[in-house]
């Protein structure tokens, strides 16, 4: 069947899913210009919510992930893709919430364990599944995501979904299970970075050569978003060194190469490298799926670092072509949250644990930035008003942001923080709740 599948996809068809992807910077968005629904995942629950009239429209709850659901959602063209670790990948119509299709990620394998409970819920077998630990790519036709899972029960993949009913439409193996970031599409092509690996795959999800040894790998684990900018590659490790790999029209890397010899490779050709980047001043990696790096502006690459003693981040610019800093945002405290749009950065700060004052100035500092780094708006929150997600940004400056008691709106105009939809979410140890502003 998936043979049959393959050979009824036309070579044109599999060239549109990454149309306008790979020579076009992977640019943030635009802030809408009002925030009038969201959309939020947290505890295995996605939510819409309509803030004008300000109602809960509709909610979908996985009983397998009420626990906390580590993975973001992505959006495109009135439907939701949202993740679960519990091993399934959902898509919602986002006007409605009712489920147009889900996958599951031991199909891959050819085979699914799962069973049904008493309430009609798919439960997946807990002792070998893989499960999902990341954001999906959405190109063209198709949904990019990679499986995590423990390597001696379930090899890890890439599956390539179709967008319209998630049927499986390519597979391949990825060389680990710490599968923890989007795939990123680049130069017509689909790069995965997979612990000190980075894998490359056609657009058909087929593993193929980028130019170095199959075994080529970083010295440190990949432990941030990689970015794609239309002609290199950006890269961060663990470490907090930070990466540009340039790509030629077939995404190879620069110059030739036996890519049967071992020393064809990171360590062993340097030169592929445009640059790497470490900071003096906060040589730390800032390790987070959905806010480590970003894409800002003309060239830049905004990338989350943190001091040595863990008690201060910075937001730190480079430029693309040279890797040099063009701006340090480095608030006191730790950038809990951070996101860009078109416009420049929002995020909020936190006091880091055991830093002076940290008890007795709990106060969380919302702050707004230009894409030339600059200042433009700091507020100071009240406690009752601590986010727990990331914060949107409307074209007007307003900001909108999950907090326990529900959702919470602040008037640019006024600095003025209030809450627009009461209803409880809970501060979970291992959850990511994000928030994300939907089309009308």
């Amino acid at each position: 069947m998936f043979r049959a599948l393959i050979s009824c996809l036309t070579l044109a068809a599999w060239a549109a899913a990454l149309t306008g992807c790979q020579e076009q910077p992977a640019a943030v968005a635009a802030a809408p210009a009002q925030v009038r629904s969201v959309a939020v995942s947290t505890a295995g629950q996605l939510l819409r919510f309509d803030l004008e009239p300000a109602t809960l429209r509709w909610a979908h709850r996985s009983r397998q992930d009420a626990e906390g659901n580590r993975n973001a959602f992505a959006q495109a063209a009135g439907t939701l893709y949202l993740p679960f670790e519990s091993g399934k990948l959902v898509a919602f119509d986002a006007a409605t919430g009712d489920i147009r299709w889900t996958q599951y990620a031991n199909m891959g394998d050819g085979a699914a364990d799962a069973v049904m409970d008493g309430d009609g819920e798919t439960l997946i077998d807990p002792q070998g599944r893989p499960y999902y630990m990341s954001q999906p790519l959405l190109a063209g036709d198709f949904v990019y995501i990679a499986t995590a899972g423990p390597p001696q029960h379930a090899q890890p993949r890439l599956q390539v979904l179709q967008r319209s009913d998630g049927a499986l439409a390519g597979s391949d193996g990825v060389q680990t299970p710490y599968n923890l970031f989007a795939p990123v599409a680049c130069r017509g092509h689909v790069f995965v970075n997979s612990a000190i690996y980075l894998s490359k795959y056609s657009a058909q999800g087929s593993a193929t050569s980028y130019g170095l040894h199959e075994q080529a790998a970083f010295e440190a684990p990949l432990y941030a978003q990689m970015q794609c900018d239309g002609k290199a590659l950006y890269l961060g490790d663990e470490r907090g060194r930070f990466y540009a790999l340039p790509l030629d029209a077939d995404a190879n890397v620069p110059g030739e190469g036996d890519i049967g010899d071992p020393n064809n490779s990171f360590t062993g050709r340097p030169e592929v490298l445009r640059w790497t980047y470490q900071s003096e001043r906060f040589p730390r990696l800032v390790n987070s799926a959905v806010n480590s790096t970003a894409l800002l502006g003309k060239a830049q690459w905004v990338v989350a670092v943190r001091q040595d003693d863990e008690r201060r981040d910075a937001l730190i610019a480079l430029d693309t072509d040279n890797g040099q800093e063009r701006w340090t945002y480095a608030p006191e405290g730790r950038i809990a949250q951070w996101s860009a749009d078109a416009s420049g950065i929002v995020g909020y700060t936190e006091a880091a644990p055991g830093s002076p004052g940290a008890a007795t100035q709990p106060t969380t500092q919302l702050f707004v930035l230009d894409a030339k780094g600059q200042l433009q708006a700091r507020h100071a929150l009240a406690s009752e008003f601590q986010p727990l997600s990331n914060v949107v940004r409307a074209a007007n400056g307003d900001l909108v942001f999950v907090t326990e008691r529900g959702i919470a709106q602040l008037s640019a105009a006024t600095g003025q923080a209030r809450l627009s939809i009461a209803h409880p979410f809970a501060r979970l140890e291992h959850d990511t709740v994000r928030i994300e502003a939907l089309a009308p």
